[in-house]
């Protein structure tokens, strides 16, 4: 996963400068702001919303990961033109809870340089697999790649590319508790779309 890295540095600056926005509001704006929340009735904006969303999102280990085996069970079968390894899985104990994932990785049959990897995360809402990341991530395009918000299937997701490396990847959240990220290192944008298509986003949401 060699996408990972790098933006996830963008993604933690862009973490550190919201924190230091805020560091520097003064008690007096935040009572304002306060003032103005309580009296737009019916009129949610966006600072709003992600607000409630993290708040509505459970306690990590508020419920208990689903076993390994299951999360491999909905890793896609190789598509067409394309040779599966085999899966690895895991479940890793956290605190007094625990989250689990499985991976594969694949080879393209036409140029073994070309190789997907899929790992599906059930973080049982801990902040692991990606959801560490999910609310500081922001759009970007520029001659080196980009990093934009989408849906796929349904689920809100990030799709990313990198030019240099050609790594092209996807993160989708499913439910605020499963993760699924599919990167595809020197493919195509159609070799990712393949693959996130095979993935049975619902089947994994009915795990929880």
């Amino acid at each position: 996963m060699k996408a990972v890295p790098i933006i996830c540095v963008l993604m933690l600056i862009a973490a550190c400068c919201i924190a230091g926005c805020a560091s520097s509001s003064t008690d007096e704006e935040k009572d304002q702001e306060g003032a103005s929340g309580a009296t737009s009735s019916g009129d949610s904006g966006p600072s709003a919303d992600l607000s409630a969303g993290k708040e509505e999102r459970p306690e990590g280990g508020s419920v208990t990961a689903v076993g390994y085996e299951a999360l491999i069970s909905y890793l896609p079968a190789a598509p067409s033109g394309w040779t599966a390894e085999e899966p690895f899985g895991i479940t890793n104990q956290i605190d007094d809870g625990t989250w689990s994932m499985a991976t594969m990785s694949y080879l393209k049959d036409a140029d073994e340089e070309t190789t997907a990897e899929l790992v599906i995360y059930d973080s049982a809402y801990y902040e692991v697999g990606g959801w560490e990341f999910w609310e500081t991530k922001f759009s970007y395009e520029t001659t080196d790649g980009y990093l934009k918000s989408g849906k796929a299937q349904g689920y809100p997701s990030w799709e990313s590319y990198e030019k240099d490396s050609q790594i092209y990847a996807q993160w989708i959240g499913i439910d605020d508790r499963f993760m699924v990220y599919v990167s595809v290192d020197t493919g195509s944008k159609d070799d990712l779309d393949t693959f996130v298509n095979a993935v049975d986003c619902k089947g994994i949401a009915s795990l929880g």
